[in-house]
């Protein structure tokens, strides 16, 4: 494995690789896919590019309107595709737009991060490899969601501190961006104080820093609650939910898979121990760790790195426990801690190839080995996918009983109920209101509903939080109207 001079090469060719990659996977009809975030993404960025508030027309069962303004989840993303939408571009190109990018940058940013922290240009090649030819890497980029803009200003945000740990001001602002695309942004945040109070000096120093670097994130998030706070919506409504002992005992099995490329939880298993073996004996260690060199580079790297992961895995068990008991346990949430592992192992790698041949030859048939059978992995993930689709706008749906009868019965009259009122949306064009969730007042829902009564949609599988039919049709009156597999649809039969 040979040593050009800097990571300069591979990182523009990491960036023309991630762009042709996502434009071309998106170009099925099916694709990108569409779940409820990525309706409430589009819409908002639908609005924002009218110059409107980033409204959607998906309102909760309290609401007489049936739209809600963009709370659960921040704006910073459709922000983003909101001049593409003013320009004419549609919601869902704009959005492959963002992402190819955002996609783009995050490879760029991590063949640099890799190169300048020990791993020269041979360390920002394997980078290509290791996070271009992850699992899911390339399927994260498939669908609507906003963590590949959130990776790429994951990746700039750590570029800038491993290169300029002083500038505390800066990582605020990179901070805040991080956090107004994805909540979880308060990880990197986090991070950033406890990097503005590690550069030392007196203590009034330390907090001055610290506040520089927690400041802009902290006043976002008071300002953009307060902003729905006036339209009645809730950021998060904060509660101690359920099975968050059962989320917890899944989340390493989840995390070992994610992190092989075949194999499961146990391939997984063998991936973190090599990884960890290899960033602990790597000679970075023993080099000078003082001033700009690569030594201090690798251990700002390692450490930052450690932090974040650390702090994201806190922030998802805090949210999963007192906010959403929706979030998952798969490799879309944990792909910010696959990426700085990633690019860790990668500067490791690139420095073990350039300090010995016979090393740089075994670094060679390990990266390469990764790249066959991860990359084969990614091909039969993106046939499938591209022929299938995938969440609401996959083949089931479009062929799906429930999904017939809405597009029939409520493309007009009352506007119905819905625990996947998205879903309704998407395949009908009209509004749709969310049913109550666990927690809610069900007698104020009652009289809601008899207020401005509608169909009543239960799709299948229920998440956690739904409640059971049983609950939400107690005093109702209904009959169910139709029966499938895929959810049954409550309502006053004809005559």
């Amino acid at each position: 494995m040979t040593d050009a001079p800097g990571p300069g090469r591979a990182s523009l060719v990491a960036a023309v690789l991630a762009l042709a990659a996502v434009v071309l996977t998106n170009a099925s009809p099916l694709l990108p896919g569409l779940h409820s975030d990525g309706i409430h993404y589009l819409e908002s960025a639908r609005a924002l590019g009218r110059l409107d508030a980033p409204t959607l027309p998906i309102g909760s069962w309290e609401r007489a309107d049936s739209a809600s303004l963009l709370a659960h989840y921040p704006p910073g993303f459709p922000m983003t595709m909101a001049p593409l939408t003013a320009a004419g571009v549609s919601p869902p190109l704009a959005a492959v737009v963002v992402m190819a990018l955002s996609a783009a940058v995050t490879l760029a940013l991590a063949a640099t991060l890799a190169g300048i922290a020990g791993g020269g240009a041979a360390g920002a090649w394997i980078a290509l490899v290791l996070v271009g030819a992850s699992p899911g890497w390339l399927r994260l980029h498939t669908a609507v969601w906003s963590e590949p803009l959130y990776l790429a200003l994951l990746a700039l945000t750590l570029l800038v501190m491993v290169r300029s740990p002083d500038r505390g001001g800066v990582h605020g602002v990179l901070g805040l961006a991080c956090t107004a695309v994805r909540y979880v942004g308060l990880s990197v945040v986090a991070a950033a104080v406890l990097l503005a109070w590690s550069r030392g000096g007196a203590p009034v120093q330390r907090l001055k820093r610290s506040v520089r670097a927690a400041g802009p994130a902290l006043l976002f998030l008071i300002g953009w609650q307060a902003i729905v706070g006036a339209d009645g919506e809730a950021v998060r409504s904060l509660a101690l939910y359920p099975g968050l002992g059962r989320w917890l005992a899944a989340l390493p099995g989840s995390a070992l898979a994610s992190a092989a490329p075949a194999g499961g939880a146990w391939a997984g298993g063998v991936v973190i121990l090599g990884a960890v073996t290899l960033v602990a004996r790597s000679g970075l260690w023993r080099a000078d760790g003082t001033g700009d060199g690569e030594a201090a580079a690798w251990r700002r790297l390692v450490g930052l790195a450690t932090a974040v992961s650390l702090l994201h895995l806190g922030v998802m068990v805090a949210a999963r426990g007192l906010a959403d008991p929706r979030i998952p346990t798969d490799a879309r949430m944990l792909a910010p801690v696959l990426l700085l592992g990633g690019i860790a192992c990668a500067a490791a790698l690139g420095h073990a190839a350039r300090s010995q041949r016979a090393r740089a030859t075994a670094v060679a048939v390990v990266v390469s080995g990764w790249a066959v059978v991860s990359g084969a992995g990614i091909v039969r993930g993106v046939r499938s996918v591209q022929a299938e689709g995938q969440f609401y706008t996959s083949t089931f749906w479009f062929r799906s009983t429930l999904i017939g009868w809405a597009r029939e019965h409520a493309s007009t009259g009352p506007l119905p109920y819905s625990t996947e009122p998205e879903l309704l949306y998407l395949h009908t064009g009209r509004p749709a209101r969310r049913l109550p969730r666990a927690g809610a007042d069900l007698e104020a829902f009652r009289e809601a509903w008899r207020s401005r009564p509608g169909p009543v949609v239960l799709v299948n599988p229920p998440h956690p939080g739904d409640l059971p039919a049983a609950a939400i049709l107690d005093g109702l009156e209904l009959e169910p109207v139709l029966a499938a597999p895929e959810g049954v649809v409550w309502w006053r039969p004809p005559g």
